[in-house]
């Protein structure tokens, strides 16, 4: 079976190395990348399409949801998980 591919969209290090280590760990996923931006996320796609995007809603130069729909545009394929650490951040209304 072919390891998941994943990319780390977040621009807090700490968690960005700790999600790393904890996925470097499994037979089953493989980090292809980090970015800590929009920009750099726009530029890691440009290298390597991963299967698996974690994105932080909350990026310095982007709107992590705004990012999310452009991403979804250009690679519908690309599945995305997003991360926040606001509890008062609205994802869905019903």
């Amino acid at each position: 079976m072919d390891k998941i591919k994943l990319l780390i969209v977040d621009d807090h290090h700490i968690l960005v190395e700790g999600l790393k280590n904890l996925f470097d760990q499994t037979d089953h996923i493989q980090v292809i990348g980090t970015a800590a931006s929009g920009t750099a996320c726009r530029k890691a796609l440009n290298h390597e399409l991963p299967d698996v995007i974690l994105l932080d809603i909350s990026l310095p130069d982007a709107n992590g949801i705004e990012l999310c729909k452009e991403i979804k545009t250009v690679h519908p394929q690309i599945k995305i998980v997003a991360l926040s650490s606001s509890m008062n951040t609205p994802l869905f209304s019903a």
